[in-house]
């Protein structure tokens, strides 16, 4: 393993305990409690977006995130989001996979443009 892989796995497995212990008592409620009520009856992002994820991301461990996600209950609050998931992926995975990923942001790019 190359010395900047050790690093991400080292990082990634710092951050994923630090995570895991704060979050073992909280659950994921999702984005629909604001602090405020800032007069939003029904937000919504309608702007095209891209969530490209690893499959191995800490982040899903948060209870309750993962089904989040994956049931795509997130595209409530912004429907126009394209999920893509890459299996051997951590938290890093633009460092990890960047071809790949730089490719899907090339295309949703291109796809959105006017």
């Amino acid at each position: 393993m190359a010395l900047r892989e050790l690093e991400l796995v080292t990082i990634e497995e710092q951050t994923q305990d630090r995570l895991t212990n704060r979050q073992s008592q909280a659950s994921f409620k999702g984005s629909t409690s604001l602090p405020q009520d800032y007069g939003l009856k029904d937000p919504k992002i309608t702007s095209p977006g891209m969530l490209i994820m690893g499959e191995k991301d800490y982040v899903m461990k948060i209870p309750g995130m993962d089904e989040y996600i994956r049931s795509e209950r997130v595209k409530d609050f912004m429907p126009n989001l394209e999920i893509i998931f890459h299996e051997e992926g951590n938290h890093f995975v633009q460092e990890q996979l960047p071809e790949e990923v730089n490719q899907q942001l090339i295309t949703f790019l291109n796809k959105h443009s006017t």
